[in-house]
C-alpha cells in the first residue's frame, strides 16, 4: 500500500523561525540539525533557508559533502565524528567541525600532525561528547 503523503516546506517561514529563535536565545550559538536529508524535507531547500545558523549539523560525511556542495561557506558539524583515521583527509577537505565520541577518535586526531593543535587545544571545531549523553559541548 502506498501513501500519497507529502510536505510542503515554506522556506521563508523556516528562515523567519530561525531568526525568531535567535531573538529568544540572545547571543547563544544556534545549530540547525539537518541530518537525513533535512529529515526528508530536502537539503536543497533547507540549507539556504538555514544559512544564517551558526552551525549546520549532519550525521555522515556524505551528508556533509552534499551540504558543502550547496553552501561553500557554511560551518558544518559532523555529529557521528569519524569512523576511521582515513576519513580525516575528507574532514579537512570539507572543512568540517567534529564531535569526538570515544578515545580512538581523539587518538586518530592527535596522531595527525595537521589536527594535533586542534585536538590538544580544543578550538571551536573540536567538540566532545561527554559522559555518553546526547548533549554536545560547543566551545567558542
Amino acid at each position: 500500500m502506498s501513501r500519497n503523503t507529502f510536505a510542503t516546506i515554506d522556506t521563508p517561514a523556516l528562515s523567519r523561525n530561525l531568526e525568531r529563535v535567535r531573538t529568544i536565545v540572545g547571543g547563544a550559538r544556534i545549530m540547525a540539525v539537518i541530518k537525513a536529508d533535512a529529515y526528508g524535507h530536502g537539503l536543497g531547500q533547507c540549507v539556504p533557508a538555514l544559512a544564517k545558523a551558526d552551525l549546520l549539523a549532519v550525521a555522515t560525511l556524505d551528508e556533509a559533502s552534499a551540504v558543502r556542495a550547496i553552501d561553500a561557506r557554511a560551518a558544518i558539524l559532523l555529529l557521528e565524528g569519524i569512523t576511521s583515521r582515513g576519513e580525516l583527509d575528507e574532514v579537512r577537505r570539507l572543512d568540517l567541525e567534529l564531535v569526538f565520541h570515544h578515545s580512538a577518535q581523539l587518538d586518530w586526531g592527535r596522531r595527525d600532525h595537521r589536527l594535533r593543535c586542534a585536538v590538544s587545544r580544543r578550538p571551536r571545531h573540536a567538540h566532545r561528547r561527554r559522559r555518553n549523553r546526547l548533549r554536545r559541548r560547543l566551545s567558542a
